[in-house]
């Protein structure tokens, strides 16, 4: 069996509220780089040299132009490297969904770069590779050289960082052809779900499927079932996720106490909230704003 030999952590990267991508810049001569996953996702692009790339299923060559995109807990393995050179993004995947309209304007982006984060049903099993147009390469090498100078501003730089990033997976999207899943999240039953979830939350509201339901025109039945045929979950499921999302972009980027966010998305109390979080992210909100918060 392909197992990991050692996990890239947090501890090698470093995310946090102030920094949560980290971009490295990695050349490699020879030799291979030894089978692993990683606690994040990671997106690899290959700017020059050549390997062979090992997953669970296959073993692939890349060279320049390349793209990989590994979710959380992916293993692969690099062999037979000739003067390689690559870039390795690393991000926080709520960092990127705190916009609530992402999901709905771009599913095929996020199914592919954020899938274990929104669907994990509907996500990725094997690591994903395809070839990326030159002209697409050198301009996302140029974003991500920019993104990484970013990095050592010591300015709030968020705003421009998660834009460019953004539009740089935008450009690689183009490459991929398209997939049965991304038909299934562009359904506008569930957009129009998503929609009422986020809206919900926002409240500080509880999930309330008849509600949801009620507001679309739909039957309670009808709903939750047809969202679960397209997503892979229901829709009670998805929102216990965004709200969480949405608690723990608060828990790294305010300064409120965890009373004041259990109560603001609609946790019984810091118990029930500390409870459910810990069951998300396996650690409590107190150890997670040590974790990421500078």
């Amino acid at each position: 069996m392909f197992r990991a030999e050692y996990t890239i952590t947090q501890e090698d990267v470093r995310l946090s509220a102030s920094c949560p991508i980290h971009i490295a810049e990695v050349t490699l001569a020879s030799g291979e780089i030894a089978a692993h996953d990683h606690e994040f996702y990671e997106v690899a692009l290959i700017r020059s040299g050549s390997a062979t790339h090992r997953t669970s299923a296959a073993r692939y060559p890349i060279s320049a132009g390349s793209l990989l995109i590994l979710r959380p807990g992916q293993v692969h393995a690099f062999e037979d490297i000739d003067q390689l050179e690559l870039f390795n993004i690393y991000y926080l995947s709520e960092w990127l969904l705190r916009d609530p309209h992402l999901p709905i304007e771009a599913p095929a982006l996020c199914l592919r770069f954020l899938g274990d984060a929104l669907f994990p049903q509907r996500s990725y099993d094997a690591p994903l590779h395809c070839e990326i147009d030159h002209s697409y390469v050198q301009q996302t090498e140029r974003d991500l050289a920019f993104i990484e100078n970013l990095s050592k501003s010591e300015t709030d730089t968020g705003l421009i960082t998660r834009t460019t990033l953004l539009k740089c997976m935008a450009l690689w999207n183009l490459s991929f052809p398209p997939a049965e899943a991304e038909h299934y999240l562009s359904s506008p039953l569930v957009q129009q779900v998503q929609q009422q979830i986020e809206r919900t939350i926002n409240n500080g509201d509880r999930s309330d499927v008849a509600g949801w339901a009620t507001e679309l025109g739909y039957s309670p039945d009808h709903l939750a079932r047809s969202f679960k045929t397209q997503t892979g979950e229901n829709p009670s499921t998805y929102y216990q996720r965004r709200r969480l999302q949405h608690a723990q972009l608060a828990v790294i980027h305010s300064t409120h106490s965890l009373s004041e966010i259990a109560h603001r998305y609609g946790f019984a109390d810091s118990a029930h909230f500390s409870r459910d979080f810990r069951k998300q992210y396996h650690m409590s909100p107190k150890a997670y704003r040590a974790r990421f918060t500078d």
